[in-house]
């Protein structure tokens, strides 16, 4: 406040930490967080609409994997791969609308470029193998499935029991798949 000015406290408050007069409406603008409240809400409406855009629609449950894959592994470990990873790692059905609004499924077409499991029959075994021990080390370290697909597909994540039957399966497949010194 400049001196010999006359303070409307309608319009202004004394800042606790400076001292200074603040304008209400400038505190207000600030620190309210209303424009984070609306960033979010944008965000939302348009990670819904990005779901909802296609006329495709899946059951919620994890369907089991098209013959075709060519993706062999004892029953357990398909279940697990097919619920947690086909959606993004193989040319299946369409997923559900719900999952379609993760960040992470907008990349899936990257996700089948990298693995592919419709593709599995027509990798040589070196690059199965290789493929095995990639699977065995996203998952001990957690980064598969993301968690942004986890949070609208809860039932792709993992428990430490399911990361244990995927871990032991990678390591036998690897002995399996490696070539005999």
């Amino acid at each position: 406040m400049i001196l010999g000015e006359k303070r409307n406290p309608a319009s202004t408050e004394i800042d606790g930490a400076t001292g200074a007069d603040v304008p209400i409406a400038r505190r207000i603008e600030v620190g309210d967080g209303r424009g984070m409240r609306f960033a979010i809400v944008i965000a939302i409406a348009f990670m819904i609409a990005a779901g909802c855009s296609s006329r495709e629609r899946k059951a919620a449950s994890a369907a089991p994997p098209p013959a075709n894959t060519g993706f062999t592994a004892d029953p357990q470990v398909r279940e697990i791969v097919t619920a947690s990873c086909f959606d993004c790692h193989a040319e299946a059905e369409p997923s559900a609308w719900y999952v379609r609004v993760a960040p992470s499924y907008w990349f899936s077409d990257s996700a089948r470029q990298a693995l592919n499991f419709s593709q599995w029959a027509d990798y040589d075994s070196a690059r199965q193998a290789r493929e095995v021990v990639a699977i065995g080390r996203v998952v001990t370290r957690g980064q598969m499935p993301p968690w942004d697909y986890t949070v609208v597909h809860p039932a792709a994540s993992l428990t430490n029991e399911q990361k244990d039957i995927v871990n032991s399966w990678t390591m036998r497949e690897t002995t399996s798949l490696l070539p005999a010194h």
